[in-house]
């Protein structure tokens, strides 16, 4: 009686132990896969200068450009509005030490400013 109900009983866990086995979750390979799923299992791959320190500061002739103003006006403008170059060599090595860095929230604030129409 013992031994027929042992071997029934190492049968059920062995049949168990393949359920198991059989439920897992298969690997995903990521190239076939939609670009929505990638995204939301990867997250979103960001442009190089949109993120961390390098995307709080702009160069002087890249802030000229986003302003669409001259050397001059810009100069001008800065002046009148109290908006200074920032000290960003601390900062790391990605910013060069001879170049003239600017808070991207000031160049913004200028943007708007209605003076701004007057220089132009």
């Amino acid at each position: 009686g013992r031994l027929a109900m042992a071997k029934a009983g190492k049968k059920s866990a062995s049949v168990g132990g393949s359920k198991k086995s059989s439920s897992k979750r298969k690997n995903v390979v990521l190239s076939k896969v939609s670009s929505a799923r990638r995204v939301s299992r990867l997250g979103k791959m960001r442009a190089a200068g949109e993120s961390g320190k390098r995307s709080l500061y702009v160069s002087r002739s890249t802030a000229m450009k986003r302003l669409q103003v001259t050397l001059r006006d810009f100069r001008r403008l800065c002046i009148l509005k109290g908006v200074y170059p920032r000290e960003v060599s601390k900062l790391g090595r990605s910013f060069d030490s001879r170049q003239t860095y600017y808070s991207v929230k000031d160049i913004a604030s200028l943007a708007h400013e209605p003076l701004l129409a007057k220089f132009r």
